[in-house]
Protein backbone atom coordinates (compact mmCIF):
# COMPACT_ATOMS: atom_id res chain seq x y z
CA UNK A 1 0.00 0.00 0.00
CA UNK A 2 1.44 3.38 -1.01
CA UNK A 3 1.43 6.22 1.70
CA UNK A 4 0.73 9.79 0.57
CA UNK A 5 3.81 11.81 0.18
CA UNK A 6 4.53 15.26 1.95
CA UNK A 7 4.62 17.65 -1.09
CA UNK A 8 7.50 19.63 0.53
CA UNK A 9 9.62 16.04 0.60
CA UNK A 10 8.55 14.85 -2.92
CA UNK A 11 9.35 18.21 -4.51
CA UNK A 12 13.01 17.85 -3.16
CA UNK A 13 13.13 14.59 -4.85
CA UNK A 14 11.56 16.00 -8.03
CA UNK A 15 14.36 17.39 -9.50
CA UNK A 16 13.93 15.65 -12.48
CA UNK A 17 10.05 14.30 -11.84
CA UNK A 18 6.26 14.17 -11.79
CA UNK A 19 3.24 11.46 -11.64
CA UNK A 20 0.63 9.78 -12.64
CA UNK A 21 -2.58 8.47 -11.90
CA UNK A 22 -5.90 7.02 -12.80
CA UNK A 23 -7.65 10.42 -11.04
CA UNK A 24 -6.68 13.35 -11.43
CA UNK A 25 -7.54 17.18 -10.96
CA UNK A 26 -5.87 20.37 -11.20
CA UNK A 27 -4.83 22.70 -8.19
CA UNK A 28 -6.83 25.70 -8.25
CA UNK A 29 -4.75 28.53 -10.31
CA UNK A 30 -2.03 26.41 -11.10
CA UNK A 31 -0.36 29.23 -13.18
CA UNK A 32 0.37 31.58 -10.83
CA UNK A 33 3.48 31.61 -8.92
CA UNK A 34 2.95 31.19 -5.14
CA UNK A 35 -1.06 30.78 -5.20
CA UNK A 36 -3.05 27.91 -5.39
CA UNK A 37 -2.47 26.60 -2.28
CA UNK A 38 1.56 27.16 -2.13
CA UNK A 39 2.35 24.41 -3.56
CA UNK A 40 3.79 25.56 -6.84
CA UNK A 41 7.29 26.02 -7.55
CA UNK A 42 9.43 27.70 -10.78
CA UNK A 43 11.04 26.22 -13.36
CA UNK A 44 13.28 27.42 -16.49
CA UNK A 45 12.33 27.16 -19.80
CA UNK A 46 15.35 25.88 -21.67
CA UNK A 47 14.78 27.46 -24.91
CA UNK A 48 14.10 30.70 -23.68
CA UNK A 49 15.60 30.90 -20.15
CA UNK A 50 12.25 32.32 -18.19
CA UNK A 51 10.65 31.25 -15.50
CA UNK A 52 8.30 29.19 -16.09
CA UNK A 53 5.40 28.24 -13.11
CA UNK A 54 5.32 24.02 -13.00
CA UNK A 55 1.64 23.25 -12.82
CA UNK A 56 0.62 21.00 -9.22
CA UNK A 57 -1.88 17.71 -10.03
CA UNK A 58 -3.62 16.25 -7.16
CA UNK A 59 -3.55 12.29 -8.01
CA UNK A 60 -5.54 9.31 -6.16
CA UNK A 61 -3.73 5.84 -6.23
CA UNK A 62 -5.02 2.74 -6.85
CA UNK A 63 -6.10 2.57 -3.31
CA UNK A 64 -7.95 5.75 -2.93
CA UNK A 65 -5.43 7.79 -1.75
CA UNK A 66 -4.90 11.38 -2.57
CA UNK A 67 -1.74 13.18 -2.88
CA UNK A 68 -0.23 16.31 -5.07
CA UNK A 69 2.64 16.10 -8.15
CA UNK A 70 4.56 19.17 -9.89
CA UNK A 71 4.15 19.06 -13.40
CA UNK A 72 6.95 20.54 -16.12
CA UNK A 73 6.41 23.32 -17.99
CA UNK A 74 3.88 23.45 -21.23
CA UNK A 75 5.32 23.78 -24.17
CA UNK A 76 4.88 22.52 -27.76
CA UNK A 77 4.13 18.78 -27.74
CA UNK A 78 6.87 17.67 -30.33
CA UNK A 79 9.25 19.29 -28.10
CA UNK A 80 7.80 18.30 -24.27
CA UNK A 81 6.94 14.71 -25.25
CA UNK A 82 3.65 14.74 -24.25
CA UNK A 83 0.59 14.51 -26.37
CA UNK A 84 -0.72 17.27 -23.93
CA UNK A 85 2.16 19.16 -23.99
CA UNK A 86 3.73 19.05 -20.50
CA UNK A 87 5.85 16.45 -18.67
CA UNK A 88 4.96 14.30 -15.28
CA UNK A 89 8.55 13.09 -14.87
CA UNK A 90 11.89 13.29 -16.56
CA UNK A 91 10.43 17.14 -16.67
CA UNK A 92 13.46 18.78 -17.83
CA UNK A 93 13.49 18.90 -21.71
CA UNK A 94 17.33 20.00 -21.61
CA UNK A 95 18.36 17.28 -19.42
CA UNK A 96 16.01 14.50 -20.85
CA UNK A 97 15.70 15.43 -24.64
CA UNK A 98 14.44 12.23 -26.09
CA UNK A 99 12.48 10.58 -23.42
CA UNK A 100 9.67 12.06 -21.16
CA UNK A 101 7.21 10.45 -18.36
CA UNK A 102 3.52 11.23 -19.45
CA UNK A 103 0.26 10.32 -17.35
CA UNK A 104 -2.40 8.77 -19.10
CA UNK A 105 -5.40 6.91 -18.54
CA UNK A 106 -7.24 3.98 -20.73
CA UNK A 107 -10.19 1.82 -20.09
CA UNK A 108 -9.68 -1.64 -18.74
CA UNK A 109 -6.43 -3.57 -19.56
CA UNK A 110 -4.33 -3.10 -22.42
CA UNK A 111 -1.30 -3.93 -24.42
CA UNK A 112 1.50 -1.92 -23.87
CA UNK A 113 2.10 -2.05 -27.36
CA UNK A 114 -1.11 -1.59 -28.88
CA UNK A 115 -1.00 0.45 -31.82
CA UNK A 116 -1.98 4.00 -31.43
CA UNK A 117 -5.73 5.45 -32.62
CA UNK A 118 -3.39 8.91 -33.63
CA UNK A 119 -6.30 10.99 -30.79
CA UNK A 120 -3.95 12.65 -28.28
CA UNK A 121 -4.27 12.37 -24.33
CA UNK A 122 -3.26 12.88 -21.51
CA UNK A 123 -4.12 14.65 -18.01
CA UNK A 124 -4.93 17.97 -19.90
CA UNK A 125 -7.03 16.48 -22.38
CA UNK A 126 -8.37 13.15 -21.75
CA UNK A 127 -8.53 9.59 -21.77
CA UNK A 128 -6.58 7.15 -24.16
CA UNK A 129 -7.21 5.19 -26.59
CA UNK A 130 -4.44 3.89 -26.20
CA UNK A 131 -1.21 4.33 -23.95
CA UNK A 132 0.82 5.05 -26.88
CA UNK A 133 -1.49 8.03 -27.90
CA UNK A 134 -0.17 10.13 -24.78
CA UNK A 135 3.57 10.27 -27.02
CA UNK A 136 3.21 13.33 -28.69
CA UNK A 137 3.96 12.70 -32.43
CA UNK A 138 7.41 12.12 -33.16
CA UNK A 139 7.34 10.18 -30.19
CA UNK A 140 6.83 6.44 -29.45
CA UNK A 141 6.59 4.32 -26.47
CA UNK A 142 9.73 3.41 -25.23
CA UNK A 143 10.78 -0.33 -25.84
CA UNK A 144 7.82 -0.88 -27.65
CA UNK A 145 9.54 -2.46 -30.54
CA UNK A 146 11.76 -4.64 -27.71
CA UNK A 147 14.38 -3.08 -27.96
CA UNK A 148 16.43 -2.15 -24.78
CA UNK A 149 19.06 0.53 -25.54
CA UNK A 150 16.91 4.17 -25.32
CA UNK A 151 15.45 2.58 -22.22
CA UNK A 152 18.85 1.58 -20.81
CA UNK A 153 20.02 5.36 -21.70
CA UNK A 154 17.73 7.29 -19.14
CA UNK A 155 19.93 5.48 -16.39
CA UNK A 156 19.15 3.86 -12.99
CA UNK A 157 19.16 6.59 -11.14
CA UNK A 158 17.56 8.89 -13.25
CA UNK A 159 14.75 6.34 -13.77
CA UNK A 160 14.56 5.43 -10.12
CA UNK A 161 14.39 9.88 -9.38
CA UNK A 162 12.05 10.38 -12.66
CA UNK A 163 9.27 11.43 -10.36
CA UNK A 164 6.46 10.37 -8.54
CA UNK A 165 4.31 7.72 -9.23
CA UNK A 166 4.75 5.15 -11.77
CA UNK A 167 5.74 5.46 -15.57
CA UNK A 168 6.05 2.27 -17.54
CA UNK A 169 7.72 1.28 -20.97
CA UNK A 170 6.33 -0.90 -23.48
CA UNK A 171 8.34 -3.55 -21.96
CA UNK A 172 8.79 -6.93 -19.82
CA UNK A 173 11.85 -6.97 -17.59
CA UNK A 174 13.06 -10.22 -18.57
CA UNK A 175 14.03 -12.30 -21.44
CA UNK A 176 12.08 -15.41 -20.43
CA UNK A 177 9.70 -16.25 -18.02
CA UNK A 178 12.09 -18.79 -16.39
CA UNK A 179 14.08 -17.28 -13.83
CA UNK A 180 16.05 -14.12 -13.95
CA UNK A 181 17.32 -14.34 -17.61
CA UNK A 182 18.62 -10.38 -18.68
CA UNK A 183 19.47 -9.29 -21.88
CA UNK A 184 22.54 -7.43 -22.72
CA UNK A 185 20.76 -3.69 -22.59
CA UNK A 186 23.18 -2.56 -25.43
CA UNK A 187 21.86 -4.61 -27.74
CA UNK A 188 19.00 -6.81 -26.60
CA UNK A 189 14.97 -7.00 -26.96
CA UNK A 190 12.35 -7.83 -24.08
CA UNK A 191 8.73 -9.15 -24.95
CA UNK A 192 5.12 -7.62 -23.26
CA UNK A 193 4.06 -11.04 -21.69
CA UNK A 194 0.66 -10.44 -20.69
CA UNK A 195 1.00 -11.75 -17.45
CA UNK A 196 2.91 -14.66 -14.93
CA UNK A 197 6.93 -14.69 -13.73
CA UNK A 198 8.54 -11.42 -15.18
CA UNK A 199 5.70 -9.53 -16.94
CA UNK A 200 5.43 -6.18 -15.21
CA UNK A 201 6.50 -3.58 -17.12
CA UNK A 202 9.97 -1.55 -16.79
CA UNK A 203 8.84 1.09 -14.41
CA UNK A 204 9.98 4.68 -13.28
CA UNK A 205 9.32 6.74 -10.85
CA UNK A 206 8.88 6.71 -6.90
CA UNK A 207 6.37 4.62 -6.81
CA UNK A 208 7.89 1.49 -9.07
CA UNK A 209 9.54 -1.20 -6.56
CA UNK A 210 12.33 -3.69 -7.00
CA UNK A 211 10.59 -7.25 -8.12
CA UNK A 212 12.40 -10.60 -7.66
CA UNK A 213 14.66 -9.56 -10.81
CA UNK A 214 16.13 -6.26 -10.29
CA UNK A 215 19.30 -6.52 -12.77
CA UNK A 216 16.41 -6.19 -16.45
CA UNK A 217 18.21 -3.41 -17.57
CA UNK A 218 20.22 -1.76 -14.72
CA UNK A 219 22.34 -3.65 -12.38
CA UNK A 220 20.27 -3.92 -9.22
CA UNK A 221 18.17 -0.83 -10.26
CA UNK A 222 15.66 -2.32 -12.45
CA UNK A 223 12.00 -1.44 -10.76
CA UNK A 224 8.80 -2.49 -12.61
CA UNK A 225 4.73 -1.72 -11.71
CA UNK A 226 4.81 -4.69 -9.45
CA UNK A 227 1.89 -7.38 -9.74
CA UNK A 228 2.17 -10.38 -12.06
CA UNK A 229 -1.66 -10.39 -12.77
CA UNK A 230 -1.51 -7.33 -15.10
CA UNK A 231 1.81 -7.49 -17.79
CA UNK A 232 3.12 -5.38 -20.13
CA UNK A 233 0.72 -7.04 -22.54
CA UNK A 234 -2.64 -5.88 -20.31
CA UNK A 235 -2.46 -3.46 -17.59
CA UNK A 236 -4.90 -0.97 -16.60
CA UNK A 237 -3.78 2.90 -16.43
CA UNK A 238 -4.21 2.69 -12.69
CA UNK A 239 -1.67 0.25 -12.60
CA UNK A 240 0.66 1.52 -14.71
CA UNK A 241 -0.07 5.57 -13.90
CA UNK A 242 1.65 6.66 -16.87
CA UNK A 243 3.86 5.79 -19.59
CA UNK A 244 7.39 6.74 -21.26
CA UNK A 245 7.68 8.24 -24.53
CA UNK A 246 11.17 8.41 -26.13
CA UNK A 247 11.46 10.32 -29.60
CA UNK A 248 11.73 8.73 -32.62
Amino acid sequence: MMRPMKLSALLSSLALGGLVAACVVKSSDPGTPGGGGGGDVTVRDHRTGNPQPEGVVEIVDENGTPFQISQGAPGEPGVVGCADGQREALVDAAIFPGVAGCIGEWTGVMSMRAAATGAACGDDLGPCGAPADACAPGWHLCGVDGGLAEIDAIGGESCASAGGGRFVAAASHCATQSGCEYADPATGRYECFESGWCSEPICCGDDCQFGSCPGGVWPEQTKIAIGTDQGCGAIGSSRARGVLCCRD
